[in-house]
């Protein structure tokens, strides 16, 4: 069964769109995090597939300006329009952000803690998962030049499907099962609110869209044949959707908890007007329930002033000294003098709560 004609210009016109938003989001991340200063890694690596994103989105519009994007159509010649060109682009904006994505996972732990060296860990592995893809896309489809993809020419299994794709597919769901699974069972101990705690767990989750975008993906490569001309094109399309949709799931922490915030901040500056006109309500009510007679108002009301005189003794000034120097040690450590008591026998998980709420903001 073949595909209805499709609309080629609809479809470039919604993926720049959706380009759009990552490009956006990506800037509300980056201004964010250097106005309040807590820019880390995971911010200076954004900047890598934010600039592929730019590159590939451009490199599509003027590749096919002057004509739709069908299998019967062959496409301009030059390094820029080439396969490999097209691959490159879409493996490091994908692998990059991911890479974005752990780092922003692992600033939320302390140094030292087991998880951030996961973390870190697992960065080296996207890296080389990274590299690996690109080395497969070179070598699986080899043509002359060597940047001139041969798809006729192939690695193949007996049955004939492409070795190439299917452990580039692989890998793909691989890394993106770990980054579902990886948030939910580090955040899952730690103590914070209820509200918070469900955002930032389905935030971190979001690689589950990425996941989606390579399941059609897969699912067009191997029915181009039965769908006809325009499989091209939906080909094309998914494509830039999971690389546009992988830079989209690595801002969507940031920019989420930077809006839950802004949101939250004006509940509460509403919720705070709200109590103080109940309690102005209150006091009228209160008012013209009791009122004061004359007398009162007489008794009240005084010119001569008020003094409070507390006797000095020899032995108190040292002990408030004392209380002073122990209070300021307490204001220094943030901690009241029951903390400090306390402070060793604490839930170990809320100190990365803590962190998680600086970080994200």
């Amino acid at each position: 069964m073949t595909l209805p004609t499709q609309n080629q210009l609809a479809w470039k016109i919604s993926i720049t769109l959706l380009h759009f938003l990552a490009f956006s989001s990506t800037l509300v991340r980056i201004g964010h995090r250097w106005r309040t200063r807590r820019a880390w890694w995971d911010d200076y690596i954004v900047v890598i597939p934010w600039c592929f994103d730019i590159i590939y989105i451009v490199t599509m519009w003027a590749k096919y300006k002057n004509h739709d994007i069908s299998w019967d159509i062959p496409d301009p010649s030059g390094f820029i329009y080439s396969a490999w060109f097209d691959s490159f682009l879409y493996f490091s904006e994908i692998w990059f952000s991911r890479i974005s994505m752990t780092l922003s996972v692992a600033r939320i732990f302390l140094p030292g803690h087991p998880y951030r060296i996961w973390a870190f860990g697992f960065v080296v592995v996207l890296f080389l998962l990274y590299l690996a893809s690109l080395l497969i896309a070179t070598f699986s489809c080899r043509g002359t030049p060597w940047w001139d993809l041969n798809f006729n020419n192939c690695v193949s299994t007996p049955s004939g499907a492409d070795v190439g794709t299917i452990v580039g597919v692989t890998v793909d769901f691989a890394a993106d099962i770990v980054l579902v699974a990886a948030p939910l069972i580090m955040f899952w101990k730690i103590d914070f609110p209820r509200q918070e705690r469900v955002l930032v767990l389905v935030l971190f989750s979001s690689s589950v869209l990425t996941m989606i975008a390579s399941m059609l993906y897969c699912t067009i490569w191997y029915a181009a044949s039965r769908l006809g001309p325009d499989s091209r094109l939906l080909f094309e399309m998914m494509a830039q959707l999971q690389a546009t949709v992988s830079l989209l799931v690595c801002n969507s922490l940031v920019v989420a908890m930077l809006l839950y915030r802004k949101l939250r901040g004006c509940e509460d500056i509403i919720q705070a007007r709200i109590r103080r006109r109940r309690v102005a309500e209150e006091d009228k009510i209160t008012t013209s329930e009791f009122p004061q007679s004359a007398e009162d108002t007489d008794r009240s009301v005084t010119t001569a002033p008020s003094y409070t005189v507390i006797p000095v003794s020899s032995t108190s000034v040292p002990s408030s000294l004392n209380s002073s120097q122990q209070q300021y040690s307490f204001l220094s450590t943030g901690l009241s003098s029951s903390d400090a008591n306390t402070s060793t026998h604490s839930n170990p998980y809320r100190s990365h709560s803590q962190t998680l709420n600086s970080h994200t903001s």
